[in-house]
């Protein structure tokens, strides 16, 4: 078998969808949703925010994380680098967010 990735089928497939996608916006809302999930389960602690939210967190960050590293000279080429340019985003705005978000209050006996 010729095939450019080794691995499970679905993700072989998925690699192959992102790959003939390339470098476009689109390409980057995917991932950048993919690593907005990542970032919601490994950054809070109540899963209070909505689908949408996490999708819409999810894209802003990818498009910040891939223009940040491009601006830097890091120019993401490849599913790979952009996933981490997105995750690098997403991660970015999660504690940017974080310092702007209310302090809970204890609870009063």
């Amino acid at each position: 078998m010729d095939t450019p990735h080794d691995g499970p089928i679905e993700f072989v497939q998925f690699m192959q969808v992102m790959d003939r996608l390339g470098d476009s916006w689109m390409a980057i809302a995917i991932l950048g949703i993919i690593a907005g999930f990542i970032v919601r389960s490994a950054t809070t602690r109540k899963q209070n925010i909505g689908l949408i939210p996490t999708c819409l967190f999810g894209i802003a960050g990818a498009f910040l994380g891939v223009w940040l590293a491009t601006w830097l000279g890091f120019a993401p080429s490849g599913t790979g680098t952009r996933f981490l340019a997105a995750m690098g985003g997403s991660i970015l705005l999660a504690f940017i967010g974080g310092l702007f978000r209310r302090k809970e209050r204890p609870a009063r006996p």
